[in-house]
């Protein structure tokens, strides 16, 4: 069988901390979930004036 670990690998020290990423998880969403109301809105209602448009049109 292939030994696939070495002996003369160096050691990769751990990286920083993952919590730091989530410390502000609530209020990152406060702020986000205003943006993505507002992108979302816009998306949908351009979907919509389009369906409008185009059965006012008889596209």
């Amino acid at each position: 069988m292939i030994n696939l670990h070495s002996d003369k690998m160096p050691k990769i020290p751990d990286g920083p901390p993952v919590t730091d990423l989530f410390a502000n998880l609530a209020n990152n969403w406060y702020h986000l979930g205003t943006v993505l109301v507002v992108l979302f809105g816009t998306l949908f209602g351009t979907w919509l004036l389009r369906k409008v448009y185009m059965h006012v049109r008889g596209i």
